[in-house]
């Protein structure tokens, strides 16, 4: 075999391990997860602490919610550790991509852990719900703006979103016997694009009010891309930060290759 040979040969095989590191980094980094939030509606529990699949999600005290945590997607085992050594287990099915609010809700003298996917945005309208958290109040209507929206709402359950437009809105639950207001009304408002989910909490000697969490908001169009993102992808669904490096280490290679033949070149010429 001449040296030009063995040359090409090296090259390709360095060639083609270059591309399986470069393709196995970026694999790793694009392992399925969920995004996961937690929210304490316990009355009467001070700050607990919810982790997922091992992953620290956050700490929050009653009425509180904390940021989203990057957790594995799958069956997650849901751990929540409270004051006084309290430690309440559970498990949610996580789904890739997709963003899950876990509520501590009371459950008799106990508590559980039930998990709420995150609604996605649309545009050009608001989209609300309401978590009926607030274990002695029944099931309330809720009302948005004077219309209900949801009918004797079960606690521990979501409403579903319903569409609205774009405002500012008088927020109340009433009692479907007698139409009473069951806590004060609240305001908010919502803007087009966005999702929210309005959280009744309290009783137990706990104020009942509205927590109200941002789910989603639609992004606005995107300018034209031009850096280096790497989040990019090529046609063949490899991240153009990827397809460069490997475009400049297989150019490197070349280069080697080019020189190195024309110097053995040079040197059979010689002899």
């Amino acid at each position: 075999m001449t040296w030009r040979s063995k040359l090409k040969t090296r090259a390709i095989v360095l060639s083609a391990l270059l591309v399986a590191m470069l393709l196995a980094t970026s694999s790793a980094e694009a392992e399925p997860t969920a995004q996961v939030r937690f929210l304490h509606a316990v009355p009467g529990v001070g700050t607990a602490s919810l982790s997922a699949s091992g992953v620290k999600v956050g700490s929050a005290a009653f009425g509180e919610k904390t940021g989203f945590a990057t957790v594995p997607s799958g069956n997650s085992a849901l751990v929540l550790h409270g004051p006084g050594g309290l430690v309440l287990k559970g498990s949610d099915q996580l789904d890739a991509g997709h963003a899950y609010t876990i509520i501590a809700l009371a459950k008799g003298k106990s508590a559980e852990l039930r998990g709420f996917v995150d609604g996605s945005a649309r545009a050009g309208v608001a989209r609300v719900r309401m978590i009926q958290a607030a274990p002695e109040l029944g099931m309330p209507n809720f009302v948005v703006g004077g219309k209900v929206v949801a009918k004797k709402a079960p606690y521990g359950m979501d409403t579903g979103y319903a569409d609205l437009e774009p405002g500012s809105y008088k927020v109340m639950v009433e009692n479907p016997s007698n139409g009473k207001t069951v806590i004060p009304t609240a305001s908010v408002s919502v803007a087009a694009g966005s999702a929210t989910t309005a959280v009744l909490v309290g009783s137990r000697g706990e104020q009942a009010r509205w927590v109200l969490v941002d789910d989603s908001t639609v992004a606005p169009a995107a300018a034209p891309e031009t850096g280096l993102g790497g989040l990019s992808t090529s046609s063949d669904g490899i991240p153009w930060l990827l397809a460069l490096l490997t475009a400049l280490g297989a150019g490197t290679l070349g280069g080697l290759i080019h020189r190195s033949a024309s110097r053995a070149g040079d040197r059979d010429a010689g002899h």
